[in-house]
């Protein structure tokens, strides 16, 4: 990857397809890998080759090929030109095959190989990642755009995992929220062999629904993304990664649905739920509101209370009042009896009111 430094060091197509794009000014610049610039070496070294042979066997025709058969000694200079065309075949073809650079912009990137292509980040809808599992081994990696077509990146670029890790980074911070929206909604999230929803895990190869009281982890490397059960040790299914668009996504929204599957049926969490006052020292809570034993007893309903952070030290509370003013309280850490406990039940209450 290089730093691109001035709007001069952008060919002039690229340039217009960003601005015909909204795309913002190109910042940087995947360019073709090693080893196409080692392709290029092979081509001298052909042309080298078919020049010393030629050049041997004109210089030592007389005294080693002149008493071989004709046909024999017209081999020698027929590999030869054989090399020669082969180290020109390997100059030329970049003329005729461009190579491939990626220019990364703000709010996109563009793909320039034979053709020049766009992809604005809120065009992506599908990113698929492929390993052969080895540290720098190949990569491909795969996107699709809101209008169906798609784009493969390979080892062909330099950092190709770089580039990867930028698509992905992208794609995820667009639609994460979404995915988590959609599940809280009662949705089903689907990563084509997988779907995530309030009920579970459907997996599409088994036909089955996997729910969350029985799942236990999901497990993803490179290659392999395992689903494991609490009745089994053995994984119940095995997909291969590069079958799956959007992994960080799905692994993202899995902790997020398990994590909040757990926080429901916590012990505490349940009796919040059934309507039982929760006490946590100085600290009560019920579905009306929070009690504090400060020096004078105090009462917030949850509609009052704009606000509640838990810091090293205190707990702080923001109480509205007219006209939008805010009214902090505070209560040290140290008179809180059961904190884990607390967090748990105060998360509860604001995925709920986000919800």
């Amino acid at each position: 990857m290089r730093q691109i430094l001035s709007q001069k060091q952008v060919p002039l197509d690229i340039l217009g397809a960003a601005t015909a794009y909204r795309l913002g000014t190109p910042e940087k610049v995947f360019e073709a890998s090693q080893e196409l610039r080692f392709f290029r070496f092979t081509g001298f070294a052909a042309l080298f080759v078919g020049c010393l042979i030629l050049l041997v066997f004109g210089v030592a025709y007389p005294q080693l090929f002149s008493w071989w058969p004709f046909w024999q000694a017209l081999l020698i200079p027929l590999i030869g030109l054989i090399w020669l065309i082969f180290g020109g075949w390997v100059l030329l073809a970049p003329h005729f095959y461009a190579q491939p650079q990626v220019y990364l912009c703000p709010e996109g990137l563009i793909f320039s190989a034979d053709t020049i292509e766009t992809v604005r980040w809120d065009q992506l809808e599908r990113l698929w990642k492929e390993s052969d599992g080895r540290a720098h081994g190949k990569r491909r990696y795969t996107i699709r755009r809101s209008d169906e077509s798609l784009l493969t990146f390979t080892n062909e670029l330099q950092h190709i995992d770089l580039l990867g890790a930028l698509m992905e980074s992208e794609i995820t911070r667009r639609l994460l929220p979404r995915a988590i929206t959609a599940y809280r909604a009662g949705g089903s999230v689907s990563f084509d062999e997988i779907a995530v929803s309030r009920q579970g895990l459907a997996i599409r190869s088994l036909k089955r629904l996997l729910p969350w009281t029985e799942f236990q982890a999901l497990t993803i490397d490179e290659q392999v993304v395992l689903v494991h059960t609490r009745t089994s040790q053995e994984p119940l299914v095995r997909l291969k990664t590069a079958n799956l668009p959007n992994i960080d996504i799905l692994r993202r929204l899995v902790d997020h649905a398990w994590q909040e599957h757990t926080l429901h049926h916590a012990p505490h969490v349940m009796a919040y739920k059934a309507g039982q006052p929760l006490s946590f020292g100085r600290l009560r809570i019920d579905q009306q509101g929070i009690q504090l034993e400060l020096p004078y007893p105090i009462c917030l309903a949850w509609e009052e209370i704009g606000a509640i952070g838990i810091g090293p030290q205190e707990l702080l509370i923001a109480r509205y009042g007219e006209q939008h003013t805010r009214e902090w309280y505070t209560l040290p850490l140290r008179e809180i009896h059961n904190l884990e406990q607390l967090r748990e039940v105060i998360r509860y209450i604001l995925l709920n009111a986000n919800s």
